[in-house]
């Protein structure tokens, strides 16, 4: 188990982040957005798997996507979204 943990986020999930990084690039035309100048359902995807993930998890992912800065500019753009941040700072307790 600990082995397949430390394949994914060492080499196949930055991997699948560079193939993600590599496709924004033509479909973004402004930085912090995966696709056009607006916000959008999967640039909030990408802020979920990236930064919304299991505490347990979020430092190896922070590891495995921190060379990806168009995929960090995407996160920081939701995260510091208002609406985001209050869902955030008021949503309930949850595993989830």
């Amino acid at each position: 188990m600990e082995r397949d943990r430390k394949e994914w986020f060492d080499v196949d999930m930055p991997s699948m982040l560079e193939k993600l990084e590599d496709a924004i690039s033509e479909t973004s035309s402004s930085t912090g957005y995966s696709f056009g100048s607006k916000p959008s359902y999967s640039d909030v995807v990408i802020w979920s798997l990236l930064r919304d993930c299991f505490a347990m998890d979020l430092e190896d992912t922070r590891k495995a996507s921190e060379k990806f800065t168009s995929l960090n500019a995407i996160c920081d753009q939701v995260a510091n979204n208002p609406g985001v941040a209050k869902w955030l700072k008021e949503r309930p307790e949850s595993m989830f």
